[in-house]
């Protein structure tokens, strides 16, 4: 896929929470699927918040500094998670604070992510996955953490809506480009990364977006829904899974049916106009057994058919 050296994408309406308080990270470590007792300021886990079945109620990245840790997901996040946490609360010593509305954030991505930014902020900017740092910089404090939400290196820039539309605008485009939406939502299928609301949701078990590695810890203990997921890996399989379909058409919609051999095995949950013309990009919840790299399936949208792969 053809990027410039490093673009950015608004992202401000997605959900920022911030968790603070000296039980936050036990607390958060209690109720989600990754080990966050483990997490150090300066690193960055992902997550799934189940409920005790194991089906997914939120999906974060975790962005750790000293004081707090920041819970960014798609937007909507905290309109079922945040009733879900506080419910727990009872006497742990913990804050959850909503800053949605006065956080902004940015996501700047491409080969040259890192060199345009240390020079924007004129300090090393780091890109490995799973790490982030806090700079003071440019007047004001900038959460930034690398990220695997696009198919590209990859970081989110959490500051002040002000201030974060201010360091925007002063980017020169020859520095960092300005993306568009539907160039957003191509590289995040790509990347596979789920939108939580339309990917998947409560009816979906957690190991169904195909995130294992990433989002669940099989040996940090006991967590809110940690039984029926552990039965899941124990059994070696799940029914079906998020995958990225190649199709061979341009008008395809979300919610078409995913055939092979003439019979239903799968849903498109995502769809986005691929970069030749003629062909599309499409995240589908495909029954394992028609879920390998390489398959051959038909998409019916409309009442047109269109071929289609697992990438």
């Amino acid at each position: 896929m053809t990027l410039p050296p490093a673009v950015s994408f608004d992202l401000s309406d997605w959900t920022q929470l911030d968790v603070s308080g000296p039980d936050a990270r036990k607390f958060l470590h209690n109720f989600c699927t990754n080990d966050i007792n483990g997490l150090r300021p300066g690193q960055r886990r992902e997550a799934f918040f189940c409920d005790i079945k194991g089906r997914v109620l939120g999906h974060v990245q975790v962005f750790a500094d000293e004081q707090r840790m920041r819970l960014i997901g798609v937007p909507g996040t905290a309109e079922k998670l945040v009733p879900h946490l506080k419910k727990y609360l009872l006497d742990a010593d913990v804050t959850i604070v909503d800053r949605t509305a006065e956080l902004g954030l940015l996501c700047v991505c491409g080969e040259q992510t890192a060199q345009s930014l240390s020079t924007a902020f004129g300090a090393a900017i780091e890109v490995a996955l799973g790490q982030c740092q806090t700079l003071e910089s440019v007047g004001g404090s900038y959460l930034i953490g690398a990220t695997d939400v696009v198919s590209a290196p990859a970081v989110l820039i959490s500051a002040e809506r002000e201030r974060l539309t201010d360091f925007r605008e002063r980017l020169p485009d020859e520095v960092i480009a300005l993306g568009t939406p539907e160039l957003f939502e191509l590289l995040r299928i790509a990347a596979a990364f789920p939108w939580y609301g339309r990917d998947l949701g409560p009816e979906n078990i957690a190991q169904e977006a195909a995130r294992t590695p990433q989002t669940i810890s099989f040996t940090k203990g006991c967590y809110l829904g940690q039984e029926p997921i552990a039965r899941l890996d124990a059994m070696g399989h799940t029914n079906k899974e998020l995958r990225v379909l190649q199709i061979a058409g341009d008008h395809v919609q979300p919610g078409s049916a995913v055939l092979a051999n003439g019979a239903q095995v799968g849903t498109l949950t995502s769809v986005a106009m691929g970069e030749e013309r003629g062909r599309s990009l499409a995240l589908g919840m495909i029954r394992t057994k028609f879920a390998a790299p390489g398959t051959e399936l038909v998409i019916q949208s409309e009442g047109n058919e269109f071929s289609a792969m697992i990438a």
